[in-house]
């Protein structure tokens, strides 16, 4: 899914972009071909043409089981989808955007989870899963 990710998004593609997220997030709804478009010409503005996007994953942790629970109830909750989230991983993500005027790298964490076999990257931290269940 991070792989999708700075793909879809390095070459403003959303087809390859949405893979990344799962289905019940109805993210099709407000990203299509304009909107990557629009998100590749806002890179294009700050860094120049010929947007590289490149990453490294520098640390990664298992999620455990009940944190994977309380994840699967949140989006039972949330989307109204009952799914297994049978495994997941907190990645810290080392990403650079190059074009042919700037370069930027940041780290960030992101949230992978296998959702019914599939793995997906959700924004949402096991911690913010299980807060949001109160």
């Amino acid at each position: 899914p991070i792989d999708n990710y700075f793909k879809g998004m390095e070459k403003g593609n959303a087809e390859t972009y949405l893979k990344a997220f799962p289905e019940f997030m109805d993210m099709d709804k407000n990203i299509d071909e304009d909107y990557m478009e629009e998100m590749l010409d806002n890179l294009e503005d700050e860094y120049g043409e010929k947007i590289k996007v490149s990453y490294k994953i520098t640390k990664k942790e298992k999620i455990k089981k009940d944190d994977l629970e309380n994840v699967a109830k949140y989006i039972d909750e949330k989307y109204d989808e009952d799914v297994k989230v049978s495994a997941g991983y907190e990645v810290k993500v080392k990403a650079t955007i190059k074009g042919k005027d700037d370069e930027d790298t940041d780290s960030q964490k992101m949230y992978v989870y296998k959702i019914d076999g599939k793995w997906k990257y959700m924004s949402i931290s096991p911690e913010t899963a299980k807060k949001a269940l109160k």
